[in-house]
């Protein structure tokens, strides 16, 4: 389903611009997140920045199983704070099998969806916002794609 902004009868919450590089990206402190572009975003119409940040402090989450892939949709509040909202997590086999997907998490109300974290567990347990290390040093053999947003997607991901 397509939406335009101009079906909406009031302002729309979207992010607006991204740079020349990507702009969510992991921090250089333990366990936080950065933002190396200045965002700029809407939530209900009305006009919002955040500045260049580094060492973010990500919202703790509950722990991440190992063997299990999870996506994480990283927001921005009017104050331009930024809130992490987890989704489900799916074995690694059945997302590489075709058996599940990847189900994008629901925004919390008045808050921007920016950017994602997909967070791919290998031998270890995995708890976001938590813990002494880097976020790619904290999941073993796993890994971690970083995503720039401007809306929620509509389709689930694949792999």
């Amino acid at each position: 389903m397509t939406i335009n902004a101009n079906e909406l009868l009031r302002g729309g919450t979207i992010r607006l611009n991204r740079g020349a590089s990507a702009s969510l990206a992991e921090g250089t402190g333990d366990a936080t997140c950065k933002f190396a572009v200045a965002v700029d975003f809407a939530i209900d119409g009305i006009l919002y920045h955040k500045a260049i940040t580094d060492n973010i402090a990500m919202t703790a989450q509950t722990e991440q199983a190992l063997a299990t892939t999870c996506l994480y949709l990283v927001t921005l509040t009017t104050g331009a704070a930024v809130a992490v909202v987890k989704g489900v997590e799916v074995a690694n086999a059945d997302l590489t099998s075709g058996k599940a997907v990847l189900r994008w998490p629901a925004p919390a109300v008045d808050t921007c969806p920016v950017g994602a974290i997909k967070v791919a567990c290998g031998t270890t347990a995995f708890q976001l916002g938590t813990g002494g290390d880097d976020l790619t040093d904290d999941i073993g053999t796993g890994t971690v794609t970083y995503y720039d947003l401007c809306l929620v997607p509509a389709s689930p991901m694949t792999s």
